[in-house]
């Protein structure tokens, strides 16, 4: 496993808050958590992630489950995706499956990953793009309640 901390950045490197996003729809992260990050406690940034994991948990969870997280690992680890430690396997295999859907989408069960449904999709590739889009939606509304 690469050697992250549980605080390192869950950024992806496709960061829209330069654009004037409120979040990000790359790693869903509210726009100042994006700018702030470097300067935010240990604390701070961990029940960031968590709250991150959560919403990906929860989205991905009637779709997907993770048969052998340590396929799920190594996948990543060859493609050189952060590892967390403690970061949920169904968190893990959503970055995985997110990096992976510019193309078709290899059979999930070669990376220790079981689709459960595919919600009407005709491909992985649409299904994950749109968990995206939905995680996307949570985010903003989150982020929206807080601003009221």
């Amino acid at each position: 496993m690469i050697d992250i901390t549980n605080t390192t950045t869950p950024c992806v490197g496709l960061c829209s808050t330069v654009y004037g996003d409120d979040v990000c729809r790359g790693c869903k992260r509210y726009s100042e958590e994006v700018i702030d990050w470097n300067g935010y406690d240990d604390p701070r940034k961990l029940a960031i992630l968590q709250r991150l994991d959560k919403i990906t948990c929860d989205m991905m969870a009637p779709y997907f489950k993770v048969d052998d997280e340590q396929q799920v690992d190594q996948a990543m680890e060859q493609l050189q995706l952060r590892l967390r430690i403690g970061q949920p396997p169904l968190s893990k295999a959503f970055r995985l499956l997110q990096y992976l859907s510019d193309d078709p989408i290899p059979e999930c069960t070669s990376l220790g990953i079981t689709c459960l449904d595919m919600n009407g999709h005709e491909s992985l590739q649409t299904l994950i793009h749109a968990l995206d889009d939905a995680l996307y939606e949570v985010a903003e509304s989150s982020f929206m309640a807080m601003q009221s």
